[in-house]
C-alpha cells in the first residue's frame, strides 16, 4: 500500500510511518477490512488496543463517525471504558454518532445562542466576554460535535453582524475596564502601607 498516495500523508509522515512497523501493521490491517482513509490514519497512529482501533474504524467506514471531534471523544471514552462494544448507547451518545453538522446548522445554532443573550451583547458590545461564550458553546449538546475553528468562525462573524464594527465608544470603555483592576491594586498597595506603619 502506498502510504503517501493512499492515506494522504505528507513525506515525514511516510517516512516516520515506514519505520514504525507496528503502526504499518495496523495501517495495512485498516486498510484490509475498511479501505483507506486520512481518518483511520488517527486511529492507527492514537489507538493501540486492538478492539479499540477495529471498533473506531468500523464507526468511521460507515460515517456514523466522521468529525475530528467524534474521533477524539470515541478514543477518550474508550481509554475509560475499554470494555465497550459496537452499538453501545453511552459511547455512541458520548461520540456524536450520526451527528453531522452543515454549515447551515451551524448558522442557525449559533444564531439561536446569540438570540438567547441578544440584549446582553448589545449592551455590553465589545465588552461582551466571546472567549467565555465560544467555550460555553463547545460544551453544548449539538455545537460540540462542529469544527472548533469553523465554529469561532461564525460565532465572531454572527457578534460582528449583531453589534457592528467597534467605536470610539467601544475604545472608551475598553480603556475604562483597564483602569479599574489598576485602581484595585493601588488601594490594596495602600492598605498593605497603613498596615505595616501600625506595626511599626
Amino acid at each position: 500500500v502506498s502510504t503517501q498516495s493512499t492515506w494522504g500523508l505528507n513525506e515525514k509522515q511516510v517516512t516516520d510511518t515506514l519505520k514504525n512497523q507496528p503502526l504499518t501493521a495496523s495501517l495495512l490491517e485498516l486498510h484490509s477490512k475498511f479501505g483507506a482513509d486520512k481518518r483511520l490514519f488517527t486511529v492507527a497512529t492514537k489507538v493501540h488496543d486492538d478492539r479499540h482501533r477495529l471498533l473506531l474504524a468500523s464507526y468511521i467506514a460507515s460515517n456514523k463517525i466522521s468529525s475530528a471531534v467524534q474521533i477524539e471523544s470515541g478514543i477518550s471514552y474508550l481509554a475509560k471504558n475499554p470494555d465497550v462494544k459496537e452499538g453501545d448507547a453511552q459511547f455512541e451518545k458520548e461520540c456524536g454518532v450520526g451527528i453531522v453538522i452543515s454549515d447551515e446548522d451551524l448558522d442557525k445554532l449559533v444564531s439561536d445562542r446569540f438570540q438567547e443573550i441578544k440584549e446582553t451583547v448589545l449592551q455590553e458590545r465589545y465588552q461582551f466576554n466571546l472567549d467565555a461564550f465560544f467555550g460555553k458553546l463547545k460544551k453544548d449538546d449539538h455545537l460540540r460535535w462542529a469544527p472548533p475553528a469553523k465554529l469561532k468562525q461564525v460565532l465572531e462573524q454572527q457578534f460582528l453582524t449583531l453589534v457592528g464594527p467597534k467605536t470610539a465608544e467601544d475604545e472608551a470603555a475598553k480603556d475604562k475596564k483597564k483602569e479599574k483592576p489598576k485602581k484595585e491594586v493601588e488601594k490594596k498597595k495602600k492598605k498593605k502601607k497603613k498596615k505595616k506603619k501600625k506595626k511599626k
